[in-house]
């Protein structure tokens, strides 16, 4: 699961749709007739940090034209292959 609203109750809903394709998948696993486990590490939790990437461009120094002419490429290269037949793309300004 994943999002791009960084408040708190979004990542509890995040969290809460993690826990569920968690569930599901173990259900799925389950019918299968498969006795697989995951395991999950022991953890500490990481309060108070900050995570960052690191990048060569920063994103935000690109202008949403050619964030959005990018965008439009890469869809009409994606809709020239065999197999594609629709795509879906949107930028977040």
């Amino acid at each position: 699961a994943s999002g791009v609203d960084l408040t708190m109750d979004a990542a509890a809903k995040v969290a809460s749709q993690a826990v569920a394709m968690a569930k599901l998948s173990a259900q799925v696993i389950r019918a299968a007739g498969s006795d697989e486990r995951v395991e999950l590490a022991d953890e500490p939790v990481h309060a108070e940090k900050t995570w960052i990437s690191s990048y060569d461009i920063d994103p935000f120094s690109v202008p949403d034209e050619e964030k959005a002419g990018l965008l439009a490429d890469w869809s009409a290269r994606l809709l020239a292959a065999d197999g594609v037949n629709h795509v879906d793309a949107s930028l977040l300004t």
